[in-house]
């Protein structure tokens, strides 16, 4: 295989008896279960050693895909021809976390799609779609790298491994050979004079005939390598920090799906009125229109009845012409069939007015307020799931720091005891001996002691 150190690591080979399997999806040729894939030709053989055919299709290489990543590039776009397991090789992450990452589960069929990308911030992995929309982030571990030795894709979390780094693993090594071979009281003593010069103001007295005070230590000596409780411990602790972030967002989500659930049910209450306002209204004229059309009759009938009192009357030698309260019962008759016709047109355009306002209380939207009441119910579930991880990486937190706090008291009494035994090595004045010990017993670790040990070792030196 040919050296490529443009993206900061040497390429490796990783192989698994894996049996995938390549079938036409619906957006073109997808591969199912993929871990490991060999071309020959325009065939695809398997881990079996059995052919399929697939002359549309053709997978990236890692190597082809590293050919794509410059040194100084953070990120990479997935590209048509390409695979989870061939992308993970070329960027030392595991085909399984970035299929995850993407929604699939192992050994499902998937289409990798082409346009995300994915962007590295130290061990953070951001996932990306073409429109720069995040779809997923995840802090990646050295268990979801496929080579452990190597940095994930750019990023310096690990030593470069190659013959730009031999000179300087030399060096390194030199200056290590060089440092075990000093004394360790010379060493202590230069230290002491480097912390003695950041705190000119406390410095030491060389003078033996006067005691000297221990000071408070500000930086330390000797930094301690972490466990690995502590690295988990502090793993842990990023990852309730991004859960509790997560649920922040979701309980934020959850309030604005329940100011538009009310919304939508205040809305939907509102127009239901307006429509059944308008119903009412019609209703009423229709009853009005009834009583209306009533009274026409009666007045039409009124009409009819003073007509032909006219008609019968018949002329007497007392009163030869239509009598006076006959002509006036007939006019009276009419106005009021008049007057009730009118009363029926008035009603007959409120109508109208009424129906036109019924139509459109009909038309007003009915918002789904169900569907919205079935996404707070998601999201609800989201946070219950969130919550349940919290307390989960809680649990383990207080238990981690449970038996580490008692592991770190332990030594810190080990490395008391220590410091008591050296000072009584030392060349010290009676006072100064007194005040080392006091010191050294309420120190609260072990840099803090070390940093006293040195000082009094300055002082043995001095005498």
């Amino acid at each position: 295989m040919k050296d490529n150190k443009k993206n900061g690591y040497v390429p490796y080979e990783v192989q698994q008896d894996y049996k995938p399997k390549l079938v036409r999806g619906r957006n073109g040729w997808v591969i199912k279960g993929l871990v490991y894939l060999s071309l020959i030709g325009v065939g695809i053989v398997t881990t079996n050693g059995s052919e399929v055919q697939a002359a549309e299709w053709r997978p990236n290489t890692a190597e082809e895909i590293r050919e794509k990543i410059n040194e100084t590039d953070t990120s990479y776009t997935f590209a048509e021809g390409d695979t989870f397991y061939e992308i993970g090789r070329a960027i030392n992450v595991k085909h399984t976390v970035l299929m995850e990452l993407n929604g699939f589960e192992e050994g499902s069929q998937y289409t990798v799609p082409i346009g995300t990308t994915i962007t590295f911030d130290g061990q953070k992995i951001t996932l990306t779609d073409k429109d720069g929309k995040v779809l997923n982030e995840q802090i990646l571990s050295d268990g979801d790298k496929v080579d452990k030795g190597q940095p994930f894709m750019n990023q310096t979390s690990n030593p470069v491994i190659g013959k730009s780094t031999d000179s300087a693993t030399n060096k390194t090594k030199e200056s290590t050979e060089k440092t075990d071979t000093t004394p360790v009281n010379q060493a202590n003593y230069d230290n002491s004079k480097h912390s003695n010069q950041r705190n000119p103001t406390k410095s030491v007295d060389a003078n033996p005939d006067k005691p000297i005070k221990p000071i408070k230590p500000t930086v330390p000596v000797k930094p301690i390598e972490p466990k690995p409780e502590e690295n988990r411990l502090e793993e842990l602790k990023k990852q309730l920090a991004d859960l509790e972030a997560q649920l922040g967002n979701k309980q934020v989500e959850l309030e604005a799906a329940f100011v538009r659930l009310n919304e939508a049910n205040a809305k939907n209450k509102e127009n239901s009125i307006i429509s059944a306002n308008a119903q009412m209204v019609v209703n009423e004229l229709v009853d009005k229109l009834a009583v209306a059309e009533a009274t026409i009759i009666a007045a039409q009938n009124s009409v009819v009845e003073a007509q032909s009192a006219i008609d019968a009357w018949k002329p007497t030698e007392e009163e030869n012409e239509v009598p006076t309260r006959l002509n006036e019962a007939l006019i009276n008759a009419q106005a009021g069939l008049e007057v009730a016709q009118a009363n029926k047109q008035a009603i007959l355009n409120e109508q109208v007015i009424a129906l036109q306002a019924l139509e459109e209380a009909k038309q007003l939207p009915v918002i789904d307020a169900n569907s919205i009441a079935e996404e707070t119910s998601i999201i609800n579930d989201e946070i219950n799931h969130l919550q349940q991880k919290i307390d989960e990486i809680q649990a383990e937190i207080a238990k981690l720091e449970g038996s580490i706090k008692p592991e770190e008291e332990n030594g810190l009494e080990k490395a008391k005891q220590s410091a008591v035994e050296t000072l009584a090595n030392l060349n010290l004045l009676p006072e100064e001996l007194t005040d080392f010990k006091l010191v050294i017993q309420a120190a609260q670790s072990v840099d803090e002691i070390n940093n006293y040990i040195a000082q009094a070792q300055t002082a043995h030196e001095k005498k």
